[in-house]
């Protein structure tokens, strides 16, 4: 069966139906009678199915499937024998990909390799589609054959392939009896038929195209994936490549010799794969929006939006390092409403909660430049960090924020002043005052010079210099 190495994180979300749909992958994979395997461009299997582990499981010492799914493809098979990056090359100009023969010394047997290059959904090359196909005993008895058009004939039945053979001029084509077996075919009389008759409607044109780049000489090979419609209503994916076999003396195009293969199975498999990786890009996509979701969350105070203490701490942090490293003057002011335990007895919670939004809205509103930042430290109070504003600055900007959280013109039947008001410390750490060496020490500070402002009556502004 298919493994991946984040099944759980892959299907986390989609519970039954995204096992569903792995299971119906695994079950494509395993039940086809050949090795398929995807190789990214880095030369890594990111997919192997157990025909393909049967056929390597020998060759390298306590290999499983785990092994050979994220391995690299030349640890099975040699650069010289399987040469991922000539393939490639190949595939980026849309030429077509050579099959290779390849021996298993082990079990002695011969595969056939196939090579389709996957796009992804730019359009560009993401890797390859290998198809390990076992024709040892195709080659055994060709061996034995004296004609080779007879060793042709086995060589294609034993590879699911047929041969065929299109009059150019005539538009009239011939196909080996291959044909007519695979799609259940027998009861039609084999002969010459028109030609690109069994191709679907849909796909005809694109067909025909690729035809027409091998006679204008454009293309040497001609090679084609397309759906012949079967007599139950569903279509087989055929994979044709051929070549011109005969021209006319003016060097006109006469004949094409080709073969086709029953790709249907590995088809699906590769679609179903590709969907499966867009959807898992698209769970990785959620997945980084609901982390930085709740980071956001975890960072921000619920009642005011602002940011919270543990958002503030680390910033503070930041910001006094690189005061320190720049020399640049930095501020912190912790900011209390003034009496508001008082507040909340006479006005009850809910207008105390709607005070703090309405004082934490008017602070924002107050702060200028993107160097300013506010948090809800706790309770009613707030903090605040300026950077680049020394002390003359600092006053000022303390200034505004009294005056904006006075205009709020909140009524406060327990203050002696009759409306909410707030008190502000703040200190500054300047090229003078380098001596401190923790942001905690000049947060301590700003406290100091709150709690100073509170003794001297509140609603008023109080600084403390290291």
């Amino acid at each position: 069966m298919i493994t991946h190495t984040s099944r759980n994180d892959l299907f986390a979300e989609e519970g039954e139906a995204g096992e569903k749909r792995l299971l119906r992958i695994e079950a494509i994979y395993d039940r086809v009678p050949v090795g398929l395997c995807f190789v990214n461009r880095a030369g890594i299997v990111l997919t192997a199915n157990d025909c393909l582990c049967e056929i390597f499981g020998g060759e390298i010492k306590g290999i499983d499937r785990t092994r050979i799914e994220g391995s690299r493809i030349d640890s099975l098979l040699p650069e010289d024998v399987l040469p991922l990056d000539e393939l490639l090359a190949l595939a980026d100009r849309e030429a077509v990909l050579p099959d290779r023969e390849i021996w298993c010394p082990r079990s002695g047997r011969c595969h056939l390799v196939s090579a389709a290059p996957i796009p992804n959904d730019l359009g560009e090359i993401a890797g390859l589609s290998l198809v390990f196909v076992d024709i040892t005993d195709k080659k055994r008895i060709a061996a034995t054959l004296d004609q080779s058009e007879l060793r042709a004939d086995y060589a294609l039945e034993s590879a699911g392939q047929w041969l065929w053979d299109y009059n150019i001029v005539e538009n009239r084509v011939w196909r080996s009896p291959q044909y007519y077996r695979i799609l259940g075919r027998e009861h039609e009389a084999q002969g010459y038929r028109e030609g690109w008759d069994i191709v679907h409607p849909d796909d005809k044109p694109r067909v025909i195209a690729d035809f027409k780049e091998v006679v204008s000489g454009r293309k040497e090979t001609f090679e084609s994936i397309y759906r012949v419609p079967k007599d139950d209503g569903s279509d087989l994916w055929i994979l044709s490549r051929g070549k011109i076999v005969e021209y006319a003396a003016d060097g006109t195009p006469l004949r094409l010799l080709a073969t086709s293969v029953d790709i249907t199975a590995q088809k699906r498999a590769e679609d179903e794969l590709l969907r499966t990786i867009r959807n898992q890009a698209e769970l990785e996509r959620q997945l980084l929006e609901s982390n930085r979701r709740l980071r956001e969350l975890s960072e921000s105070d619920p009642l005011t939006g602002l940011p919270n203490r543990r958002k503030f701490d680390a910033l503070l942090a930041d910001e006094f390092a690189r005061a320190r490293t720049e020399g640049h003057p930095l501020t912190v002011m912790m900011i209390d409403v003034d009496h508001f335990k008082a507040f909340n007895d006479l006005y009850g919670h809910l207008e105390g909660d709607a005070c703090l939004c309405r004082i934490a809205a008017a602070i924002r509103q107050t702060l200028e430049s993107s160097g300013e930042f506010v948090a809800r430290y706790g309770g009613e109070e707030f903090a605040v960090i300026a950077r680049d504003v020394d002390q003359e600055s600092a006053e000022r900007l303390a200034g505004r924020i009294l005056s904006a959280t006075r205009s709020c013109e909140l009524d406060h039947a327990g203050s002696p002043y009759g409306k909410i008001s707030v008190s502000i410390g703040y200190s500054v750490l300047t090229e003078v005052t380098r001596a401190l060496t923790a942001a905690g020490d000049l947060l301590k500070l700003a406290d100091k010079a709150l709690y100073r402002s509170k003794r001297q009556g509140r609603n008023t502004i109080c600084c403390e210099l290291p």
